[in-house]
């Protein structure tokens, strides 16, 4: 359903069900390499060293613990709250094999890269991860061009799906890297939580 990431029990339950450490060691990296990192583990969206920058411990210090890491106790215990309190509003039941959406199994796409072989091996780990509470569930790699991607950050209807892909700070200063995400406008490449449309979360069709 096109309204499922609306509820913050289910971004949660995926956010602790990705598993950070395994992503960073063995499919964006690879210990065969030996001090070549192709990407590192950084707390919120600035990376180690920039002015202001936090690591996990100071950032959930200062959040009251809101940092998601891998945890598929902490995964499971968010998707049940949504089972509970909310699915039902989405049209979402139960049954013996797992979540029904209009009677068959939940499939969420996931846009990736053309050649992005560590997004695409990172999806299928964590639709593993997230089925062993949510039987039956699919993510589904939708390799495309970043072009077209990128396209999709225009409003329309039909809402884009989840898409993986990389982040990196673009300079040195710490401000110049974090605004278009605490500071977004309708003009930002990432949009304001003010800026999706009402259609997207109301328009149960999808």
């Amino acid at each position: 359903p096109s309204a499922l990431f609306s509820s913050l029990y289910v971004r949660k339950a995926f956010a602790y069900a990705f598993n950070y450490p395994y992503f960073l060691k063995y499919q964006l990296n690879n210990p065969s390499y030996k001090g070549v990192n192709f990407g590192i583990f950084t707390a919120g969206i600035l990376q180690n060293g920039l002015s202001v920058s936090e690591n996990v411990s100071q950032l959930n210090k200062s959040t009251n613990g809101q940092v998601p890491y891998y945890s598929l106790k902490n995964a499971a215990s968010y998707w049940q709250m949504f089972m509970d309190q909310q699915a039902y509003k989405l049209g979402i039941t139960n049954s013996s094999n797992g979540p029904l959406y209009k009677g068959s199994p939940i499939v969420i796409p996931i846009f990736v890269q053309q050649s992005f072989a560590a997004g695409s091996a990172a999806i299928s780990t964590w639709s593993t991860e997230l089925s062993t509470f949510i039987p039956n569930i699919q993510l589904v790699p939708v390799p495309l061009p970043i072009t077209e991607i990128i396209g999709y950050f225009i409003e329309r209807p039909i809402p884009m799906p989840i898409w993986i892909a990389g982040w990196a700070p673009e300079n040195a200063n710490a401000y110049g890297n974090i605004e278009p995400f605490a500071a977004p406008t309708n003009g930002s490449q990432i949009m304001p939580a003010d800026a999706f449309l009402p259609y997207w979360f109301n328009n149960a069709s999808n």
